[in-house]
This record gives C-alpha cells, sequence and structure tokens, in this order.
C-alpha cells in the first residue's frame, strides 16, 4: 500500500497536468517574486489601443526618482503617475522609435529617430535637440542609448556582415538578427571620447559604470575596463524564464543588482541574480493578466514592476512580495476557497459542480494521508495558472463554453470519489478515477482517430 501512495499522486497530477502548462521555477537565490496588480488598458482617460497602426502602441518606458512614468505610446511621450493619472503629453507628427532615457535631474531623453535625440525637462518643454550627425558620419541606421551622466554611446555594425550573418542562420529555428559591432562614446559636445569593440547592443550602464549589452539569446555584463563579467540567459524560441529568442529589449537593474530584462514577443520578463539563477514576471497568454510582447520595464522605489506590453498596448503593474508572503497569500487562497476555473465556468461558488469539487477536498482527499499531499502537490501547480484561466473564461464566453465542455467529464467521474472514506478506498478509486479520464482524454479520441484512418485508407 506504501508504493501505491506516491504512483497514485503522480499519477493524479498527471491527469490534470492534460490541461496546464506547468509553469516557471522561482529561482534558489531570488528571495522574492511578482504578483499581478493591475493591467492599465488606456493611459488614464486619454489614449486608446491602437489596433491597426503599423509600428504603433507602448514602448519604452521609465521611471524618476519621485516615482512619475514616463512612456512611449506611438507619437507621444507621456508622463504619469503611478496611479494612471497623466501629467502631460507631448505629441510628435511621426512614430518616435521608442527608447527614452533620464539623467541625474530626471530630464528626458528621447531618441526621436536614428537621426535626432530631443532633451526634455520634468514639465515637458523642449530643452535642447541633437542630430546624430553631431556624433557620426554614418550613412545607414545605428543604435542609440544616453546614460545618467549625458555621455551618448552608439552602436555601430557592418551591415554587410550583419546580412551574411542573417542568412546563416535563418533555417537555424534561432533568431536570425546579428548584431555584433563597435560602441562609440561621444559627450554632448560631440567629442569621440571611447571606443568598445566587438559588444552587441548596449541597453544599460549601471551606476558602478558595468554596462550590460544583449546578444541573440543573452544578455553579456562588462566592467568598467571592458572586462566580460558573466552572460546570463539562454537562446530559445517562446521559452520559459532565463531564456530570449532575440535581444533583450529593456535592461535595467534593481539597488541590489538583480537584473531584470524583457525578452520580447511572447516573453519573458526576465529576473537575473549575479550568481546566474533566474526567476520570471508574469506570463504569456490571451487575459488581461498576461502580457503579449513585453517591450519596456521600469520599478519604482518599492520594487513594482511596471511593463509595457507593445501588442496589447497596456501597461501591466506587478507587486514585489517575499517569497515567504507569496506562500502564506498561496495557503489563504487554497484553505477553504473554491476552484477558481470551476466557479468561472459554472458562474457561481454555490454552483453544484463547484460545491462538489470543495465537498470532495474537504470529505474525503484531506482527511487521507495520500489526499493531502496529492492536495499540496496540485495547489502549488493550480493556483500558478487557473487565475489566468478565469480571468480569460470571464472576458470570453466562447472560451468558458469550450472549458466547460472540457471539464465536464472529469468532474462526473470526480463523483466516483464520494465512495471513499478510508486510505485504502481513496487510493484504489482514486487510481480508478484516473484510469477513467484517460480513457475519455485519450483513449477514445485515439480510437475515433484510428477508425476514421482505417475508413479512409
Amino acid at each position: 500500500m506504501k508504493i501505491l501512495k506516491p504512483v497514485f499522486i503522480i499519477a493524479i497530477v498527471s491527469v490534470f497536468s492534460l490541461f496546464i502548462v506547468f509553469p516557471n521555477v522561482d529561482a534558489a537565490g531570488i528571495d522574492f517574486q511578482y504578483q499581478h496588480k493591475e493591467t492599465w488598458k488606456n493611459l488614464g482617460a486619454m489614449l486608446s489601443p491602437h489596433e491597426s497602426c503599423e509600428g504603433c502602441g507602448l514602448m519604452g518606458i521609465v521611471i524618476d526618482s519621485n516615482d512619475n512614468l514616463y512612456v512611449i505610446d506611438s507619437n507621444q511621450l507621456i508622463k504619469l503617475t503611478t496611479a494612471n493619472e497623466i501629467l502631460w503629453t507631448v505629441i510628435f507628427d511621426f512614430n518616435l522609435s521608442g527608447e527614452l532615457f533620464l539623467n541625474q535631474n530626471n530630464e528626458i531623453f528621447v531618441v526621436v529617430s536614428d537621426e535626432e535625440i530631443r532633451k526634455y525637462s520634468q514639465l515637458g518643454k523642449l530643452v535642447e535637440t541633437w542630430s546624430i550627425g553631431d556624433f557620426t558620419s554614418l550613412d545607414h541606421s545605428s543604435f542609440i542609448y544616453v546614460d545618467q551622466e549625458e555621455y551618448v554611446y552608439i552602436f555601430e555594425y557592418d551591415p554587410n556582415t550583419a546580412k551574411t550573418q542573417n542568412l546563416a542562420t535563418m533555417n537555424s529555428g534561432r533568431d536570425s538578427t546579428y548584431m555584433i559591432g563597435t560602441i562609440k562614446k561621444f559627450d554632448l559636445s560631440g567629442n569621440h571620447l571611447k571606443t568598445y569593440e566587438q559588444m552587441g547592443l548596449l541597453k544599460l550602464k549601471d551606476n558602478l559604470g558595468n554596462l550590460y549589452t544583449t546578444e541573440s539569446g543573452k544578455i553579456v555584463k562588462y566592467d568598467v575596463d571592458e572586462k566580460k563579467i558573466s552572460e546570463f540567459g539562454t537562446q530559445e524560441h517562446r521559452g520559459d524564464a532565463g531564456t530570449f529568442f532575440g535581444h533583450a529589449d529593456t535592461i535595467i537593474v534593481d539597488s541590489n543588482g538583480i537584473i531584470f530584462a524583457t525578452g520580447g514577443v511572447y516573453g519573458p520578463i526576465n529576473i537575473f541574480d549575479e550568481e546566474g539563477n533566474f526567476s520570471g514576471i508574469g506570463e504569456y497568454g490571451w487575459g488581461s493578466k498576461s502580457y503579449g510582447h513585453p517591450m519596456g520595464i521600469a520599478l519604482d522605489s518599492q520594487n513594482n514592476a511596471y511593463v509595457t506590453d507593445h501588442s496589447k498596448n497596456t501597461i501591466l503593474v506587478y507587486e514585489r512580495i517575499s517569497l515567504e508572503a507569496a506562500s502564506q497569500n498561496n495557503s489563504s487562497q487554497t484553505e477553504g476557497g473554491g476552484c477558481l476555473i470551476a466557479t468561472a465556468t459554472y458562474g457561481s461558488e454555490m454552483a453544484l459542480e463547484v460545491q462538489q469539487l470543495r465537498e470532495l477536498r474537504d470529505n474525503q482527499l484531506l482527511q487521507t494521508e495520500s489526499g493531502t499531499a496529492f492536495m499540496g502537490m496540485f495547489n502549488d501547480i493550480y493556483y500558478s495558472f487557473s487565475p489566468v484561466i478565469a480571468d480569460y473564461e470571464r472576458e470570453n464566453p466562447y472560451f468558458k463554453e469550450a472549458v466547460k465542455l472540457a471539464i465536464t467529464p472529469m468532474i462526473s467521474s470526480l463523483s466516483l470519489m464520494e465512495n471513499a472514506e478510508s486510505e485504502s478506498e481513496v487510493l484504489s478509486i482514486g487510481i480508478s478515477v484516473i484510469m477513467l479520464n484517460l480513457g475519455m482524454y485519450l483513449g477514445v479520441p485515439a480510437i475515433v482517430v484510428i477508425g476514421i484512418r482505417k475508413a479512409l485508407f
């Protein structure tokens, strides 16, 4: 019987895993995580999503020492509070490139295009304008970064080399954008101060003078002497935390040196510590709490994260909480709580199906050792993804009906567990229910497919 217990637990979790994607695992060296707080679908009451405008949408975002946010939305530079109240807007006659930076006085540098940089005051007044021709004579596009001390870094690369590398990698399943080149440092008077050879795109210079560049699938950190300190990330298409498909759109660090980086289309939003441990923020998906293309990220004084989603034209706000607090939240959610997906599917916590699941948990599973062990494993998995599914059900009635169609047979089969009163009965009936669900969700479709193939061929 002791051998059957772990088999029962693993098997029943496997059945439920037919309907889920396993979440990212928190890194051992990162003692916090982020939970979704709110989603700003429009900035204040002024703006609406740019659904049919190519190149439009939310892009870069920064936050000043007073916790004021500055964000690029298509052809607008917007200043707003952390309560989503717009303070002012600067409107341009064309869409911006998306990059913006802050100096030590909370003044804003906007990369208007690959040919121009503008500086704005905290009140939104234009202070000064520079042409890229003031710094370089390149006749092709370059990439620009401005640090807090107002030094300008221009990334230069050979387009012919990039094209050759792109052709070599197009069929490899990896990002085909090759960006390794030369970074030149200038002051605002156009004086060339320094050259960095063979580096990726510069995305950040921290308070210690360390440089963070991005290459396909990774972030590279250099010290002030241009010595490579470490690399973070691996290349994977639509991967989990710790991966990038292409370049990181934005890189920032918090006061403890923890690195945050957005992974482009599909994400993820990565968190790295100096030892290479990694975690993530949120997840890709359809619901209002998930992201599509996280582009910019900024942290306020409380380390809450603000992420611009370019594809959905929203700002996602995430609250930082300790792992201990997160564990307590999960415990309070699961103790005496209902099933989020079933509640959204059937419309009420008082629905017969929801009450059935609650009674099964309280009266059968939690009364036995095996059932209690299963619930512990199941809750860790279930509450990591169920809020997203439940939210999307409320937003999309067709999806809600599809979920109802999928889970109703499984809920009906679980009624067999109502007869389980002892440890042995929970194990034996539980295994029977597992086999029944495997037959319904895997066996029957397989038989139908085989039958159709025989009839056709």
